[in-house]
């Protein structure tokens, strides 16, 4: 009998734990909806890792761009990240290098580190040495 009632309870806990994540889900969903860069970012990275919603980088990139439009720095280096690598975007060099300057003239260090790599490489950019670094 033990078991069974520790057996509700903890099936009890987890749907009131899945129930507030599809609510916490649906606030974001709303709130990108609604133009706040933070939730539109957020959803961007939900979408990437398949958090709350089904894994889908065209997603993402949907809701990185919508966030980076808005100056968001962490959105603009994802952005970048995924037209490097041609996930949810096709591959386009020049357009990560786009994203990877506007994170990195905000300060965004690992927009700074990325750029260097493209410059060090010629990855969408001349090749310049002086400028990777």
């Amino acid at each position: 009998m033990r078991i069974i009632i520790v057996a509700l309870l903890i099936t009890m806990l987890f749907s009131l734990l899945f129930a507030t994540y599809d609510k916490d889900i649906d606030h974001l969903i709303s709130d990108a909806e609604n133009g706040d860069m933070e939730a539109q970012y957020i959803l961007g990275l939900s979408y990437y890792r398949g958090e709350g919603v089904e894994k889908n980088s065209k997603q993402a990139v949907y809701w990185y761009e919508k966030a980076a439009n808005q100056g968001h720095a962490d959105a603009q280096n994802n952005l970048g990240v995924s037209y490097a690598n041609g996930e949810g975007v096709e591959k386009n060099s020049k357009q990560a290098v786009y994203w990877y300057e506007k994170a990195a003239n905000q300060g965004y260090a690992y927009a700074q580190n990325n750029l260097g790599s493209c410059y060090a490489k010629g990855d969408g950019v001349v090749k310049n040495y002086k400028q990777a670094v």
